[in-house]
């Protein structure tokens, strides 16, 4: 099961992204004095621009038999499920518990629909490891 980043937060994203390229080319153009000022707004816009890109293409979270892989900078972070014991929803996130260890997901860049969806499907595979102990 795979839960696709929200098309509100891509389209933020991708205004962030002209944004940043725009106050690069406006500084090249006005000659500023920095070199960071000049270069380095590119240098993020085109790294934001390529990032909403991948967005775009990949899913934000996996969701296979016990293995919730969670979509990061480069690559993806694997979360074995059956380490963990229980779920809380929180208003932007997941929070999985442990007896000691704790781990925050967050669901803010998803739809409302698919993280109460995640949600079940997490509470539900969780569920089931605790009967088979």
């Amino acid at each position: 099961m795979t839960f696709d980043h929200s098309n509100k937060y891509l389209k933020q994203n991708l205004i962030f992204g002209l944004l940043q390229i725009g106050i690069g080319i406006v500084a090249l153009l006005a000659d500023s004095i920095n070199a960071f000022f000049q270069y380095g707004w590119l240098m993020i816009g085109i790294f934001t621009l390529y990032r909403n890109y991948r967005e775009r293409v990949k899913p934000y979270l996996i969701l296979k038999n016990n293995l919730l892989s969670v979509q990061k900078i480069f690559g993806y972070r694997k979360i074995n499920l059956s380490e963990f014991s229980d779920v809380e929803k929180t208003k932007n996130s997941l929070v999985l518990f442990s007896g000691e260890k704790k781990r925050r997901i967050g669901t803010w860049p998803t739809n409302k629909k698919e993280s109460e969806s995640l949600y079940a499907e997490i509470d539900k595979i969780l569920t089931r490891n605790k009967k088979k102990e």
